[in-house]
């Protein structure tokens, strides 16, 4: 396995491991709705200025469904 693909790898198991903490910070504060919102404003944020930063089109659908059925993983 690469190292560009275990660093990726380690670091997403890292925020989604650690993600628990914001969770127990934000008990009792803000409605667990509104926490969820948040969250996901904040990280659409993030992988749409990722995507637009790398100039990467992640909102073509057919062309992703294409991609994976080229690789053959349903077959």
């Amino acid at each position: 396995m690469k190292k560009t693909n275990l660093a990726i790898f380690f670091t997403a198991a890292f925020i989604w491991g650690t993600s628990w903490i914001s969770i127990k910070l934000q008990i009792g504060e803000v409605h667990p709705v509104w926490s969820i919102f948040y969250r996901s404003t904040i990280a659409a944020i993030i992988v749409l200025t990722f995507c637009n930063v790398t100039k990467k089109n992640m909102l073509d659908f057919k062309k992703h469904v294409q991609k994976i059925f080229n690789q053959k993983i349903f077959s």
